[in-house]
């Protein structure tokens, strides 16, 4: 199959349609993870309703969406960390740019400091880190873990205080609209909803923002590469999809391994 490789300019005759054609183009990506991570809630909280508590659907959509909020948080918040290098080695000036750029999406936006986006980094930073989360634990003494699993309410939480021999991680309570990472939550409910505010602003003000951009864009475009031959790719298709074929074979012949749960 033929796919043409899109282009995009961001460079106009005017600074102002210059600049319109780059917050359109920072819009756009708004507009595409909050889609992601909107549509990855739903379907975590439809899935989580109606399917077994471990389902590892479930908590697929529940990662696909935090990793998407967590773009849009970096679009429209400014942050410290910055890890590209600019040509002249000035890391003030990247951080200068990086504030810049997100202050004037946040305004675009209408975005304020107390958007439940912001909940969800502590959340997907625990995730992500999952495996210094439970390092932790059993360094602690922890001797059994309540973790993975959709509640119907009610959770098994790591004490505050006191020796923590059990300790309580993941959890997903769909019907009250409740992602838990021990004592760190999010609301996926009003996530949601923001997400779906920011897919209708960035819309509206990218067919506003439109009409400033005018003149002849210029394009630069740069080497084209061919990656492979289509021979090639189809020869890793093949080789992949018998190899996984053999691979499925082999787990579903596999004993189920079940830890006894209290």
């Amino acid at each position: 199959m033929e796919r043409r490789i899109p282009m995009q300019t961001m460079k106009f005759p005017t600074q102002d349609a210059s600049d319109a054609a780059m917050e359109i183009l920072y819009l756009q990506e708004v507009a595409r993870q909050a889609t992601i991570g909107s549509e990855a809630i739903v379907k975590a909280l439809r899935l989580g309703l109606n399917h077994d508590s471990r389902d590892p659907e479930v908590w697929a959509s529940i990662q696909t969406s935090l990793f998407a909020c967590i773009c849009v948080v970096r679009l429209i918040y400014s942050s410290d960390r910055i890890l590209w290098q600019p040509t002249n080695g000035d890391r003030h000036h990247a951080r200068a740019v990086s504030t810049n750029r997100s202050d004037r999406i946040k305004d675009l936006l209408d975005m304020g400091d107390d958007s439940p986006l912001l909940q969800v980094a502590e959340v997907r930073n625990a995730f992500e880190h999952f495996d210094e989360r439970l390092d932790q634990r059993i360094d602690s003494g922890a001797e059994c873990v309540s973790d993975w699993y959709i509640s119907d309410g009610t959770v098994m939480m790591t004490p505050q205080n006191g020796h923590q021999t059990a300790v309580g991680l993941r959890i997903f309570y769909p019907e009250g609209g409740l992602l838990l990472f021990d004592d760190q939550r999010v609301d996926p409910y009003s996530v949601d909803l923001q997400l779906m505010y920011l897919q209708k602003k960035t819309a509206e003000k990218i067919r506003e923002i439109e009409q400033r951009v005018k003149g002849s864009g210029r394009f630069s475009p740069g080497p084209i590469a061919t990656l492979m031959s289509r021979e090639v790719a189809e020869d890793r298709r093949r080789e992949w999809l018998q190899k996984r074929k053999s691979a499925m074979i082999q787990i579903k012949e596999l004993p189920v391994v079940r830890l006894p749960d209290s």
